[in-house]
């Protein structure tokens, strides 16, 4: 007979995993993954982009990501977009949008 270990409650990676918006973060991991390779053709060795993402145009992040707000799950969507990019091996630095001052950067360079 066959054991089949079962797993009848989340373990902490399998709860924060299932708590964050998966759309939200595959959209903008495209809309960026769209920016590099348009900047790549252009022969430039980084990119800005600002207002035209999810996360760069809701202020609800900016407010969440410089601890203005408490919202753990934004922050850990915005920390996922940006580890994805480093396990690819850019270099990605999130600042503030100067025209806005209310929303997000992405800037990455390689």
């Amino acid at each position: 007979m066959t054991t089949v270990p079962v797993k009848t409650f989340y373990d902490a990676q399998d709860a924060r995993y299932r708590s964050l918006n998966s759309i939200v973060i595959h959209n903008e991991c495209n809309d960026i993954e769209t920016n590099i390779i348009q900047s790549v053709q252009a022969g430039n060795l980084d990119v800005s982009i600002s207002g035209n993402t999810t996360m760069t145009t809701s202020n609800a992040y900016y407010y969440a990501y410089y601890g203005v707000t408490n919202d753990p799950t934004k922050v850990a969507e915005l920390q996922t977009v940006e580890q994805h990019f480093y396990n690819l091996g850019y270099n990605v630095v999130i600042t503030v949008n100067t025209t806005t001052e209310n929303t997000l950067v992405w800037n990455v360079n390689w």
